[in-house]
């Protein structure tokens, strides 16, 4: 099992016999408005399970927030967050 990221995307899926997973993002998630995270648990020896999970959130608040904070890339983050920016299509899910 491989756990990395990088694409803010939840993935869960099999390459070359290899289970590879993606918890996603809580801070720039994709697709937007969904908080995603990854739970990893340790049954024993060998079994090791791995549960996707994601929760709504206000992005409109979020929004507010970085703009009243005057963070330096708030237009991005912002574009980011409700989906105006041009996001990377999702990989296609596959089954482990």
């Amino acid at each position: 099992m491989v756990v990395g990221g990088h694409t803010h995307y939840q993935v869960d899926r099999l390459v070359g016999g290899i289970r590879a997973l993606n918890p996603g993002s809580t801070g720039m998630p994709r697709p937007p408005g969904r908080a995603g995270w990854l739970f990893l648990q340790d049954r024993g020896p060998g079994d090791l399970t791995a549960e996707h999970h994601s929760v709504p959130f206000d992005v409109g608040a979020v929004v507010r927030d970085l703009q009243r904070r005057r963070h330096p890339n708030a237009a991005f983050v912002a574009a980011v967050l409700t989906g105006q920016r041009e996001q990377l299509r999702a990989p296609s899910p596959a089954a482990p």
